[in-house]
């Protein structure tokens, strides 16, 4: 697990600014309200907490797919391999007529292309096509970046960042 630190030190190389006034004001321009770019990063659908919430499970796979899990009549059950674990999540929804939570950006900030790549594959909300800026809608509000479960996740997949090296 990475330490505050380490998190701090991805995060600072990484987000550029806040953009949140940025991202309001355009919000309130009319034309804007049809952007795709922007609607990309103003709410999206929470696949794992509505699954959690009713039984399953996603597990990584020893071939680098991730299987769907749950308890069925006393019976452990699991279903195939998925590429990504967001797509596990996702289909044990659609499987299973689970209508997902929505979850809705609360902040908005100005990222470089690295991180918004990896953000994406966590199934964050990214759009690069926001007047040239890539932007990142941040689900949470009232603390600091760095102690976002994700970018603890992200710092750890990182080896430069878990030795503390100065790498890019």
């Amino acid at each position: 697990m990475p330490t505050q630190e380490q998190v701090r030190k991805m995060v600072d190389d990484h987000v550029l600014v806040n953009a949140t006034t940025f991202i309001s004001n355009l919000l309130d321009l009319d034309e804007w309200n049809c952007n795709d770019g922007l609607l990309n990063i103003l709410a999206k659908p929470d696949y794992e907490s509505a699954a959690r919430d009713n039984g399953f499970e996603v597990f990584a796979g020893g071939n680098g797919g991730f299987y769907i899990t749950w308890e069925e009549d006393g019976c452990s059950c699991e279903d195939g391999s998925y590429v990504t674990e967001q797509d596990a999540w996702e289909a044990a929804c659609d499987d299973n007529a689970i209508e997902p939570y929505q979850d809705e950006a609360y902040e908005w900030y100005i990222v470089d292309a690295w991180l918004a790549d990896r953000l994406e594959k966590k199934g964050e909300m990214v759009s690069d096509d926001i007047m040239g800026f890539t932007i990142w809608g941040r689900c949470a509000t009232g603390q600091v970046i760095y102690l976002d479960d994700v970018m603890s996740q992200i710092t750890s997949e990182t080896p430069w960042y878990m030795r503390g090296e100065d790498n890019e």
